[in-house]
């Protein structure tokens, strides 16, 4: 069973995923101890795609930002041990407020390097992230933080902190505390903390009263349901339910455990955070605790997010422990439900012109380790008109494809016939098209 860790702060979240080789339990943390990586995914504010990447990546994540924060905060120059090779992940502050975080791309078809300005309160929150990531004891335990002490020659005098930098008064990690003090001073091996449970970032910003009330009151769901528009298309909804269901089966400690499955009507904005929520049964009605409360976006000024659309979710919380969510209308009609293209000397046709449109625009190296398959709807022109994720990793990791630009959703739901196919995106990057029932 995979493994997901997430550490949520307002302008960053860094998410892990991983597998067990151990079934030894922690008595203060009944959490599995994940010791292998996946998949990481850093998520920033302001940007649609995640950064993403294996261990070196997240490697080169938490060691550069942790010495990025040292460096900046105490004005003395960290000096590099690259050995004359390009660092995968590199820090560098540029003008004014911002900080350049540059990620080296292996990619399928060499792409350039990325780059992301971020700003001070940006950067700081990437540093809390990565410094909950090393206070959780169950995760990946053989990473630790090597920093080395800065030698004298690099000590001169420079202009005090508060001439230099624009305060940030958000997001600012404990690591990055203890750089002001400790940057003149050789710097011991961090060791991590006792037992400490990571953080949500609406742990780190929500108010007394928000925090306050029944376990089961949330915002007004049905005032936000009543004044912004739904959100009913499929692909999007698959990919909120993915990031509902990380967050809630992140947060859901399941101790006590429950004695019934308790029912929740929740409402996602576009961007993933969860607007609001209501109990459905009595047993949730009757719960004393509810993940949901501490997952509850709440803006810096107070008040309730004002979400442009709206998801609605069924989510259900088991007493065995395992988190349910699907969508509150149930699964959408698509394309799929189209009248279907069978001539087999057409679907013939069709075939070579889906992938090479696909294959042309699959520029990213895949960070998945199993197939990602699809149903994909084409008209008689070769034109996407809708594709539906057939396992979970394509759900997962749909943003890594390009259907999602490729599709066309005018075509969807005409009574038009639409040829169908099965698309598979190999972690190798092999691209692989067949006709959805094969060739009659």
């Amino acid at each position: 069973m995979t493994i997901r860790r997430q550490y949520n702060l307002p302008n960053c979240t860094l998410i892990l995923d991983g597998l067990s080789d151990s079934v030894t339990a922690s008595p203060s943390d009944p959490r599995p101890l994940m010791s292998m990586l996946v998949n990481v995914e850093c998520r920033l504010a302001g940007r649609d795609k995640p950064l993403t990447g294996g261990r070196e990546f997240l490697e080169g994540l938490v060691t550069t930002t942790s010495r990025y924060a040292q460096e900046f905060l105490s004005g003395v120059p960290h000096p590099g041990d690259e050995n004359g090779h390009t660092p995968l992940v590199r820090l560098q502050k540029i003008a004014g407020n911002l900080h350049r975080l540059t990620v080296q791309s292996g990619a399928r078809i060499g792409v350039a390097p990325i780059e992301i300005d971020l700003t001070t309160v940006q950067l700081f929150d990437l540093v809390e992230a990565v410094d909950q990531f090393f206070a959780d004891t169950r995760t990946l335990p053989d990473l630790s933080l090597q920093l080395t002490p800065v030698s004298k020659r690099y000590a001169r005098t420079y202009e005090p902190l508060a001439k230099r930098a624009v305060p940030a008064a958000l997001g600012l990690s404990s690591l990055a505390a203890a750089a002001i003090a400790f940057s003149l001073m050789p710097v011991p091996q961090v060791q991590r903390a006792g037992e400490p449970a990571p953080q949500s970032s609406t742990q780190s910003t929500a108010t007394p009263s928000a925090q306050s009330g029944s376990a089961g009151a949330g915002p007004d769901l049905d005032a936000a349901l009543a004044t912004v528009p739904a959100i009913t298309d499929p692909i999007q909804l698959e990919d909120l339910k993915s990031k509902l269901y990380s967050k809630i089966d992140a947060a859901w400690k399941r101790e006590p455990p429950l004695s019934e499955e308790v029912i929740y009507h929740v409402g996602v904005g576009g961007d993933g955070a969860v607007v609001g929520y209501k109990p459905v049964n009595q047993a949730a009605i009757n719960a004393k605790e509810t993940p949901l409360k501490d997952l509850i976006s709440i803006p810096p000024e107070g008040g309730a997010v004002k979400a442009s659309s709206l998801a609605q979710f069924k989510v259900v919380l088991t007493a065995g422990g395992v988190v349910q969510v699907s969508p509150w209308q149930g699964h959408s009609t698509s394309a799929s439900s189209q009248a279907e293209i069978a001539e087999a000397t057409l679907l013939e046709e069709l075939k070579p012109k889906l992938f090479d449109e696909i294959d042309r625009n699959w520029q990213t190296r895949p960070t998945f380790d199993r197939d990602l398959v699809f149903k994909v709807g084409i008209t008689k022109d070769g034109v996407i008109a809708d594709f539906t994720p057939v396992n979970q990793p394509a759900a997962d990791f749909v943003q890594e494809t390009p259907l999602p630009s490729l599709r066309q959703p005018g075509a969807a739901g005409t009574p038009e016939p639409l040829a169908q196919y099965r698309v598979v995106f190999t972690p190798e990057g092999v691209l692989q098209v067949s006709p959805w029932g094969g060739l009659r």
